[in-house]
């Protein structure tokens, strides 16, 4: 007589219904929309000049300039705007002079 393989049985609690996983943007991920990268700041940028040069464009959610290890301004920074709208006028001003400097926005 032949003898047939032994199932396993599932050790251990049943599994539980998986997680869902959180964006990581905001309003159910549409945020990526408004967040533009601009590159090609003067080093002496700051976060009042680069929010008073696009407030034409919108409302401004959010201004993060990137700083070199010693803290200095690197020419690059991501603004999120508050509608989609604001986002497409930023946009508008992709090659626009800043500071003697063309931006890249992207």
């Amino acid at each position: 007589k032949k003898e047939e393989p032994k199932k396993r049985k599932a050790e251990g609690p049943a599994v539980a219904e998986p997680v869902a996983k959180r964006s990581a943007f905001s309003d159910s991920g549409q945020e990526y929309r408004r967040k533009l990268s601009i590159w090609g700041l003067p080093y002496s940028a700051t976060e009042d000049k680069v929010r008073d040069f696009f407030k034409a464009c919108g409302e401004i959610s959010a201004c993060e300039i990137l700083l070199t290890v010693v803290g200095r301004s690197s020419g690059a920074c991501f603004l999120t705007f508050a509608t989609d709208e604001g986002a497409q006028a930023g946009l508008k001003l992709d090659h626009a002079i800043f500071g003697e400097r063309w931006l890249s926005v992207k």
